[in-house]
């Protein structure tokens, strides 16, 4: 699956999420740059991206189907009214 970060997401409790997640969860900035979520540096470098609000909520976060119900409540499609 593919979603977006919802707006005002609470990143710690996502980040914990994401590492409990059975598949790979990953970020994909719009520059084509790619984070596995379930590293702990990838964690750093994306909670450091925090500041920048609009890269934070324009890259895509990936995800396997299965994992869907335990990131659902963090992620929103482009078609969800933010």
């Amino acid at each position: 699956m593919t979603m977006h970060l919802r707006t005002n997401t609470d990143l710690t409790a996502f980040l914990k999420e994401a590492r409990n997640c059975s598949g790979e969860v990953r970020f994909s900035t719009p520059e084509g740059d790619s984070l596995n979520l379930k590293s702990t540096l990838s964690q750093f470098i994306f909670c450091s991206l925090a500041a920048e609000h609009d890269l934070l909520h324009s890259g895509i976060i990936t995800y396997d189907i299965s994992d869907e119900g335990r990131l659902n409540k963090y992620l929103e499609d482009d078609n969800d009214d933010k």
